[in-house]
This record gives C-alpha cells, structure tokens and sequence, in this order.
C-alpha cells in the first residue's frame, strides 16, 4: 500500500539511520480509501561485547488513500543515501533489498509487503542489520499491518 503506512515502517527505521533510494519496478495497487496502519519497531545493539536490547516502538495511524496516489514504486520511498535493489512488485506484493551508508552506519537488509487479493488491507516486514562507528553491530526489524476501514 501506498505513502504513509508503507513510508511509516521506512520511517521508523530511518529513525536509527536508515534510509532508501529509488529503484524500478512495476506498482503496487492499494484499493482508494481510508486505511489504518499499525508499525512495531525493534533494534538490538552488540556494544563492546554487550547486547543492548532497544525496547520497540510501535504506533498506529490513519490516513486517506487517493485513487492518485494508490499505486506506487520502490522508487516512492526513495530517501537519500540507501541503494535499493533487486525489487520484484505485482500489483499486490513487493519486495526489495536495501544497502545503505549514511555517516559511516553500515547496513543491508530487506523488506517485503503483500496485500490480499481485494487490495484492502496488506502486511510487511523489514529487516537491516550491520555497524555503526564507535557503536559496534546493530540489528533492527519491523512489521507493519494496514487495512482500509471505509471511504475518505
């Protein structure tokens, strides 16, 4: 699904130092209307020997889908600094990897988002690990849920 509930899982990451760029790839469709997404973050530092559990952040919005802005790219989420690769997208589903390097931070992963076949409501997940400078190696993961509840 498009904008928000989609950019508030990247959004969350970006958070700890992670960002996206564009890519190409065919669109995935969400259905027009209102939807409510919910995003669960978590992170875990290995700090000089020490693994630090960060405790998760979670969060849930709402927002109005436009029959303009229901279809979108791995490029729509592009952000500085991050390369994405290897996307495959339906019009249901997407899945991309990331590679970034912001300030030295170190990290890849993936992220994924399927939608039913009604294109009303969807799930993803991400996942990034690699270092931070003076920090040691970090890993951080999230998933999102996000449904149409009715019309804008």
């Amino acid at each position: 699904m498009k904008p928000q509930s989609l950019k508030a899982l990247l959004g969350a990451v970006a958070a700890i130092g992670l960002m996206t760029s564009a890519a190409h790839a065919q669109e995935l469709a969400a259905k027009p209307g209102k939807w409510e997404s919910t995003t669960n973050m978590s992170m875990t530092l290995n700090v000089q020997g020490r693994t630090i559990n960060v405790p998760g952040t979670g969060f849930t919005n709402s927002h109005c889908l436009k029959p303009d802005d229901a279809k979108f790219k791995a490029s729509d989420l592009a952000r500085e600094g991050c390369e994405v690769s290897n996307v495959t997208s339906t019009a249901t589903s997407m899945k991309f990897d990331l590679k970034c390097d912001q300030g030295g931070a170190a990290m890849v992963g993936a992220m994924t988002f399927n939608m039913n076949s009604s294109r009303d409501s969807g799930e993803g997940t991400i996942a990034m690990s690699g270092s931070m400078p003076g920090q040691g190696a970090m890993a951080a993961s999230g998933t999102i849920k996000s449904k149409r509840i009715g019309d804008c």
